[in-house]
Formats: structure tokens, sequence, C-alpha cells
């Protein structure tokens, strides 16, 4: 999941950009926040961005890929929360 979100936050970040990986202890639990200086996402694409094989409308990186990358960290995410969580 990690390898992942830093990968993409490098390879949409332009030469000289900068990525910063912060992680945050919040009593029980951590926070990870992955932050570059790559062209972003557009508004109209956030709603989908975690969905399979969901791809943004800007490709003029060139790099290929299923869109499957984001939709496997959420699922991650939330078999990891579910696991952890109080019973």
């Amino acid at each position: 999941m990690f390898t992942n979100l830093l990968s993409n936050s490098i390879k949409f970040t332009p030469p000289g950009g900068r990525v910063e990986l912060c992680c945050t202890k919040r009593e029980n639990d951590a926070q990870v926040t992955v932050t570059d200086t790559g062209h972003g996402i557009s508004e109209e694409f956030l709603p989908c961005v975690f969905d399979r094989f969901c791809r943004g409308p800007d490709k003029t990186s060139g790099n290929e890929g299923l869109g499957l990358g984001l939709a496997i960290a959420r699922y991650v995410v939330e078999a990891q929360a579910e696991v952890l969580a109080p019973q």
C-alpha cells in the first residue's frame, strides 16, 4: 500500500519536484500523509480516484496501467480497519 502511494507520487511529480512522506501518531492510531508537487487530481476525478480500473483524464505522463493501485490500497486500509476495530 505504501509502495503504491509513494510510487504514484514519484511517477506523477515532474523532475525537480518534491515528494514528502509524513507519519504522525494520533492517540492509538497513525496517520500517514504523502504529498507532492505533481499536477494533482482534478476535482471531477476525485469521486472515482479509488475505483478499480479508473484512470484520470490526464495521460500526458505516458505512464500506463490498469488503474488498480489506489483501489487495492483502499481495500488494504479498509480490511485492516475492520480487523483492528474494537469488538
